[in-house]
């Protein structure tokens, strides 16, 4: 059973690790008249862990990611006592324990927004907004042990960024996408790099489309072919859409609608295997959950795939496929009380999915609760929330049972 999450003292981060993809169902949900109980036989680790106390200040902003190996990189923002920075510490798996919190970056201004994407080998980038526009970012080197220093992105639209995301392929390859606001509305613009030597990409207009996008995400494959979505209004309602990027081309392709239901969607999540096959998830109206998939090989998108539906608000997706195609999605579920964590697994050998299990809960004070999830193996959940009279970022570790 899940414990209770300990205080400690300014700077924490939380976390639930455990399989949800390589077990079945009925080892992790056990319906009871108090609800759904932990019952997975893996070992705990019930301690949290001080992850750095020395810059003080309130902190928010938290997110995570992951490797192949279940080694993470947290990134957030927090007050030095006269602007905000972006900081990172990176979780090793084998020992346990998190690294000392590196400064990403020490220019004049306030920071925001930061996004980390981590690849099957430990490589990362991280990514923020500088005040209002600027874009920066900075490449972490698994096998160095060390953040490169940041890069800014050269920007050519004018108005706020409000969203950023970012990827990276097997390469070192990234590229960031987010939504800005201009005088046709708000668009999605992308930046790509170039890890042999190092550059951006000056900043450009995803494909062409009609009506205002918002919260773009992006995923990338082997080859390095980006696929890109992200919520629209086409006049009548808000739904999903994505957009294909080729490698070898360099361009974008068509614009293409993700579903056809009736009603509001959002909140895409998007994510590919090493040949290119990509899934995306999404939030329709208050609870349910939908997909769709693209084959490389046949380069179509295959239809819309109910997931699950509760009557809960749903939110915090988060989407992983693994090396043989299988697919997990984690999100919460708010009731009066609580945030609930639930996992969904789609086998590719039998083309369905399974049906929702339980993962764990959030405490109800938690704000900007982040989900993230490596190749369907590891979950974890950071967040923030107040702990006497600042801001903290918590962090409590669950282990499963070795698959």
């Amino acid at each position: 059973m899940f414990k209770e999450v300990k205080e400690v003292k300014k700077l924490l981060l939380a976390a639930a690790v455990l399989s949800v993809l390589a077990q079945g169902c009925g080892n992790l949900v056990n319906q009871t008249s108090a609800g759904n109980q932990y019952t997975n036989p893996g070992s705990e680790n019930d301690t949290a862990v001080l992850i750095d106390a020395v810059y003080g200040g309130n902190a928010y902003s938290p997110k995570i990611a992951m490797d192949e190996s279940g080694n993470g990189l947290a990134v957030w923002r927090q007050d030095d006592g006269s602007s905000d920075g972006i900081y990172s510490s990176s979780y090793d798996k084998l020992t346990g324990s998190w690294k000392t919190a590196n400064l990403l970056e020490s220019t004049a201004g306030n920071v925001f927004l930061p996004e980390i994407a981590v690849n099957g080998s430990g490589d990362a980038v991280a990514v923020w907004r500088q005040d209002t526009k600027d874009v920066y970012a900075s490449r972490y080197l698994a096998a160095a042990g060390r953040w490169e220093a940041p890069k800014k992105i050269e920007n050519n639209a004018e108005g706020y960024i409000f969203y950023l995301k970012t990827a990276i392929d097997d390469n070192g390859d990234s590229v960031i996408v987010w939504q800005q606001l201009t005088e046709a509305g708000y668009n999605i613009y992308f930046s790509r790099s170039d890890a042999a030597t190092g550059s951006w990409s000056d900043s450009s207009p995803i494909g062409t489309y009609a009506g205002y996008a918002y919260f773009p995400e992006l995923t990338v494959d082997g080859s390095g072919n980006v696929i890109a979505a992200w919520r629209q209004w086409d006049g009548n309602h808000y739904s999903v859409y994505a957009n294909r990027y080729d490698a070898a081309g360099s361009a974008w392709g068509e614009t293409k609608s993700m579903e056809n239901i009736s009603g509001n969607s959002g909140d895409p999540r998007a994510a590919a295997d090493a040949h290119g096959n990509t899934v995306i998830v999404w939030q329709h109206d208050a609870g349910s959950i939908y997909a769709n998939r693209y084959n490389a090989s046949t380069k179509t998108w295959g239809g819309v795939e109910h997931v699950w539906s509760v009557a809960d608000s749903n939110s915090g997706l988060h989407v992983s496929v693994d090396r043989a195609g299988n697919t997990a999605v984690v999100w919460r579920s708010r009731n009066e009380t609580k945030y609930y964590v639930y996992a969904c697994r789609y086998d590719v050998k039998t083309s369905s999915w399974d049906s929702a299990r339980y993962v764990g809960t959030v405490p109800d004070t938690a704000n900007d609760i982040t989900i993230a999830l490596n190749d369907g193996k590891d979950v974890m959940a950071v967040w923030y929330q107040n702990n006497d009279g600042y801001q903290g970022i918590w962090y409590e570790q669950y282990m499963a049972a070795t698959l």
